[in-house]
């Protein structure tokens, strides 16, 4: 068992806070990122998307400053907590719009699960809407 920690938040939490939650529940950290992470942490580097998604698939939570870290997160139904590090309007609307806002560390970090009924629910009808309008799109084209 682990935690994936993808990217760092600009206050420096999001290892902080990895390693809380990994302590808390006995599990290892792994890292992805463009720099050393602090002693006890074991830094990843993939090579390859499976690897990198495979990463994010088997972890038991993932902390996140990445739109695509949340959304592979998401998509693979992880216990996720995010930061808005950059291109902070698609992860607040994203939130909001699957009512995940409590998640995101920047706010106040909930502790308990989410609850993947509801998410996917709202990402098939998300999945659908956009669907429709690409549709409409190419047709008037």
């Amino acid at each position: 068992g682990y935690v994936l920690a993808y990217f760092d938040d600009p206050k420096g939490r999001l290892l902080i806070d990895a390693q809380a939650y990994a302590t808390k529940r006995g599990l290892k950290v792994k890292c992805i990122t463009y720099v050393m992470p602090p002693e006890g942490v074991k830094w990843v580097r993939p090579t390859t998307v499976a690897e990198f998604v495979g990463l994010i698939k088997h972890a038991d939570a993932v902390f996140t400053a990445s739109y695509h870290g949340l959304l592979f997160s998401l998509y693979y139904q992880r216990q996720v907590y995010f930061y808005n590090r950059a291109h902070k309007s698609r992860m607040s609307y994203l939130a909001h719009r699957l009512g995940i806002e409590g998640f995101c560390a920047d706010q106040i970090m909930q502790d308990n699960s989410i609850n993947y009924t509801q998410i996917n629910a709202q990402i098939a009808t998300f999945r659908l809407e956009s669907i429709r309008c690409l549709k409409q799109l190419l047709e008037e084209s």
